[in-house]
């Protein structure tokens, strides 16, 4: 028999045969179809062969040489989750981490309601950092040093009467007036004086009436000069002025007809000059 390397390769064609073997060692003419009915069933004999995964509902099937896989139905899934207030979602594929917010706007402490209660009902929750665990703990339990005391309000009154008093929180208003004035920077207090003069006027006595007069409307005082007898308004060329020892103006009179009346004079003496020199030079006699 001449060896299988004396023989040329080439590829298998479906109508080829191979000699081969029965179990009872006679040799046989076997077709490549065959054999290949063979192995295919022999391979099939794992029809049966199956996994089920009960806990995410996943199976997997074997059969006609083929792997399937069966999923859960996603009709009724949770696909996505919408947090509102103070929660926190962030989903990655089909997963959903839900927790409470703690930064931003509407976080947990920003959600919350304002504390109407009196401040010994508050409770707080604290970590043991030994344990990590979070517990309660009420305001009382704090360790506090100086939470005993014996005032309960501030009250601010003055001389008018008592303001609002202070049992929780408020606020002391400082103002100014009558020429003070009052400012903070920072925690600082700032009072001046600033040299104006205030209060209610009773009455203003002139020192001379005839000199100064006063008005007095409210709490408002006005001082002007008062009006000189006889004094019109205008020009005066030619006055005559009186001024006291304190040395105000007293007296004012116009002396316009005094100067008048000089210059009239004057006047009709250099007509009367006049007219005796032309006698004096006259030769007609």
């Amino acid at each position: 028999m001449a060896k299988i390397s004396n023989f040329p390769s080439s590829a298998a064609q479906p109508g080829d045969f191979v000699i081969g073997s029965s179990p009872s060692g006679r040799s046989k003419k076997m077709s490549i179809g065959s054999i290949a009915t063979l192995v295919r069933d022999s391979i099939n004999t794992l029809n049966n062969f199956s996994v089920s995964n009960s806990d995410n509902g996943y199976t997997l099937g074997w059969s006609n040489n083929t792997l399937t896989i069966d999923g859960p139905s996603i009709e009724d899934a949770l696909l996505s989750v919408n947090a509102v207030g103070p929660l926190s979602v962030v989903t990655s594929e089909r997963n959903a981490l839900i927790s409470l917010k703690y930064t931003g706007a509407r976080n947990i402490i920003d959600a919350a309601g304002v504390y109407k209660a009196k401040t010994s009902n508050i409770n707080f929750l604290v970590e043991n950092r030994l344990t990590s665990e979070v517990k309660k703990i009420g305001i009382d339990n704090l360790p506090f040093t100086n939470n005993e005391g014996t005032v309960t309000s501030v009250t601010i009154a003055d001389s008018h009467g008592i303001g609002t008093a202070i049992t929780g929180e408020g606020t002391i208003n400082i103002k100014g007036g009558n020429g003070i004035t009052t400012s903070m920077v920072g925690s600082d207090l700032t009072i001046e004086y600033l040299g104006k003069v205030g209060g209610t006027l009773n009455k203003v006595i002139s020192l001379d009436e005839t000199v100064i007069l006063t008005d007095v409307k409210g709490d408002t005082a006005s001082l002007r000069p008062a009006k000189i007898p006889g004094l019109k308004a205008g020009r005066y060329e030619f006055a005559s002025v009186t001024i006291d020892q304190y040395g105000r103006v007293t007296k004012i009179e116009d002396k316009q007809k005094t100067i008048d009346a000089l210059l009239s004079r004057i006047e009709a003496l250099e007509l009367k000059i006049q007219t005796q020199d032309e006698s004096s030079t006259d030769t007609s006699n």
